[in-house]
């Protein structure tokens, strides 16, 4: 199968950085086939506030540790 492609066809995530209200900050699209994690760096860019909820996708001691020391 080629990129981003199953069974069905052509597949997507979508990644977001939401408020808590649920407006979107940031959204960004990848192959259906990428992991999350590789979209980690970029979400957080975009992330406010003082709380961080993420798909498990998202978990790993990097990802972890850059949310909680940005920049």
């Amino acid at each position: 199968m080629g990129q981003g492609l199953n069974r069905g066809g052509f597949s997507t995530k979508v990644h977001a950085v939401t408020t808590t209200g649920g407006k979107p900050l940031h959204v960004a699209l990848t192959p259906g086939q990428q992991h999350e994690s590789t979209m980690a760096e970029e979400l957080l860019v975009h992330a406010e506030g003082a709380a961080f909820i993420a798909d498990t996708g998202y978990d790993g001691d990097r990802i972890r540790a850059n949310v909680r020391n940005p920049g």
